[in-house]
């Protein structure tokens, strides 16, 4: 079957606990179908980088590892939404992150005169996890993701697009790491089955490699775009 680009959802949410490879699969997915990626993690990371009063608050949360308030998380998103552009497709990582969201996030979208169209959920477990998160590094200059074991840039230590060491995130610390994920399975598990409940869930494993969770997942998209045409 021959996908175009027009045949993708129009907005997709990915969820996934950290280390899953959610990341890499949205850059693959973007670099077929021009989606803009929008997720809090960004947010956060550069509210606080500007020194804004709301960033900073949100900081004192996620530096720990330990979740924002959904209150200041969504007003904080509601602003951020505005500098993208509403007629792309839009793809969000990890954005709800509680029950509760859920219909708030759907509030947010009809503002935009959207609706989600897919979740995909990738499937890791707690100890695959761990050990991906804690061989993660970054680059402090313009943040892109590698890792040490999985997805090695080209020079050891250093960034392919411009040349900085890389670094370890403050939140990618071992105990930072086990206290995130507790916290993800627990209060993702409800979000999980609500989207499963709608029908819009497409779950995929994250054990096997980037190559063969890529396909496995534009396989699944494939069956949701002709399910759309039936």
């Amino acid at each position: 079957m021959r996908v175009t680009c027009e045949q993708y959802p129009k907005t997709v949410m990915v969820l996934g606990p950290s280390g899953c490879g959610k990341d890499t699969q949205i850059d693959l997915l973007i670099s077929k179908c021009e989606y803009q990626k929008i997720g809090t993690g960004e947010m956060f990371r550069s509210l606080y980088k500007e020194k804004t009063k709301s960033g900073l608050a949100a900081y004192k949360y996620w530096s720990k590892g330990e979740w924002v308030p959904d209150k200041l998380t969504f007003e904080l998103f509601e602003e951020w939404l505005k500098k993208y552009e509403v007629a792309k497709p839009w793809i969000f990582s990890q954005v709800v992150r509680t029950a509760e969201q859920v219909h708030k996030f759907d509030l947010l979208l009809e503002k935009y005169d959207r609706s989600l169209d897919c979740v995909i959920y990738f499937k890791l477990s707690e100890e695959a996890a761990i050990d991906r998160m804690s061989t993660r590094r970054i680059c402090p200059k313009c943040g892109a993701d590698y890792n040490i074991k999985y997805k090695k840039p080209k020079m050891k230590g250093v960034c392919d697009n411009d040349g900085e060491i890389l670094v370890t995130r403050d939140d990618d610390k071992p105990e930072a790491i086990r206290e995130r994920l507790v916290e993800f399975f627990k209060k993702t598990a409800p979000i999980v089955e609500i989207y499963k409940e709608k029908g819009i869930l497409i779950e995929i494993d994250s054990t096997p490699s980037i190559e063969e969770i890529h396909q496995n997942l534009l396989k699944d998209l494939e069956k949701w775009i002709m399910t759309r045409k039936k």
